[in-house]
């Protein structure tokens, strides 16, 4: 797989981050060249750095470019939440590895995202390469998980925990026990909005959990969920942790502890 050097991955662009579209767009509506949008305001050749997503705006210089457009500075921002990331995240469910990794490493490189997109697309670029380059995806995801932290993503920073378990798990290092324990108690502490109780929601995988089972008991002798409605532990993604966990303490020869 293609590597971009760490320095682009991580930089830091100062400015208001925009959707270059819709600031070209607007020019173009107003039937302006790029001299005549940027005359006074900045040089031509910024403003088409701006169109093209290389650079960001200053604040006093969005408001006076979104002025002279006669459009509103909310139209012109970067909305909180990137059409990539759906994307992102269809990539990762299907293990294709090679689009992912370029797909993130793109997001990261423009500029005019979100410090939320940022952290997200940070995140599917340690997944993408973890299996791979299991010392890159635990550098990765340890960055990452504050990062998520930082713009509300707790779950996926819970998740991040988890990759990092898996990488140490690969690297063969004992730490990925303890690490795993954290996840755990990371997911057990949050929880996870569903769209409708019904018994069929229960992952598959989630029966391997007994604290799973448990609720599952309870939904079918009460009609009621066992925590408030709507919110529940996301046991798939706990299945699944209590069995990586179970497959390091094997490889240790800790079986009690399984």
């Amino acid at each position: 797989m293609g590597r971009v050097s760490r320095d682009a991955r991580r930089r830091f662009a100062r400015g208001t981050a925009i959707n270059p579209a819709v600031l070209r767009q607007a020019r173009l509506d107003g039937g302006m060249t790029l001299k005549q949008a940027a005359a006074g305001i900045v040089s031509s050749q910024a403003l088409s750095q701006f169109e093209q997503g290389l650079a960001r705006p200053m604040p006093d210089t969005l408001h006076a470019l979104a002025e002279r457009l006669q459009v509103t500075v909310e139209s012109l921002l970067a909305k909180p939440r990137d059409p990539r990331e759906t994307t992102m995240r269809q990539l990762e469910k299907e293990r294709r590895w090679d689009d992912l990794e370029r797909l993130a490493t793109a997001t990261l490189d423009d500029l005019n995202v979100t410090p939320r997109t940022q952290a997200v697309a940070r995140f599917y670029l340690g997944r993408a390469v973890l299996e791979a380059e299991p010392v890159e995806g635990l550098s990765i995801m340890r960055l990452v998980r504050g990062q998520l932290a930082r713009v509300g993503e707790h779950l996926m920073a819970a998740e991040a925990r988890e990759w990092e378990s898996g990488a140490l798990y690969l690297l063969q290092d004992p730490a990925a026990l303890e690490v795993g324990r954290d996840a755990l108690a990371r997911y057990r502490s949050l929880r996870v909005e569903i769209p409708a109780w019904r018994p069929g929601c229960w992952s598959t995988s989630a029966r391997t959990c007994s604290s799973a089972r448990r609720s599952r008991r309870r939904w079918r002798a009460t009609g009621r969920p066992s925590r408030s409605p709507g919110a529940v532990p996301d046991f798939a993604r706990l299945a699944n942790l209590h069995h990586g966990m179970a497959s390091a303490y094997s490889r240790i020869g800790a079986t009690r502890q399984c």
